[in-house]
């Protein structure tokens, strides 16, 4: 997160994103997803399943690859873009998928979106507790 500012004079917010290999983990509205253009700047962030693949569409639970990207809510920003940010309004985009992501791209700012091999283990939700606990006791061979 820390590379496009060293690269870049005109970064001023960064984020992670991670490839998603699961049906179950695209289509759950809690793993927000991210779109980026060639040069990797976030063009959308849905708790919808994208990008849409209408070709494989009724295929997608049998599907072995990688069927998106998840965003990982790790975020850089500069100060000067954090006291503008914080000036704006909530945006029409924002308040229908409740992602702050959107406001900026409304307002026309763009979002470095860098990709890393990891994954997360979101605790957004109370059922999301669970999900932790098992890979805690299948980590330690429980």
């Amino acid at each position: 997160m820390i590379k496009p500012f060293n690269e870049s004079g005109d970064i001023s917010y960064t984020s992670v994103k991670t490839p998603i290999y699961s049906y179950e983990e695209f289509i759950d509205p809690n793993n927000v997803k991210v779109i980026t253009d060639k040069n990797n700047f976030g063009i959308y962030f849905s708790r919808s399943p994208i990008p849409y693949d209408r070709e494989r569409a009724d295929e997608l639970k049998d599907f072995k690859g990688i069927f998106g990207y998840k965003h990982l809510g790790f975020y850089g920003y500069t100060k000067e873009f954090l006291l503008e940010f914080g000036k704006t309004e909530m945006s029409y985009l924002e308040k229908k998928e409740m992602l702050e992501q959107l406001r900026a791209i409304e307002n026309g700012y763009r979002i470095k979106v860098e990709t890393v091999n990891i994954s997360t283990i979101p605790v957004d939700v109370p059922g999301d507790i669970k999900k932790v606990e098992n890979f805690i006791l299948k980590s330690y061979n429980y």
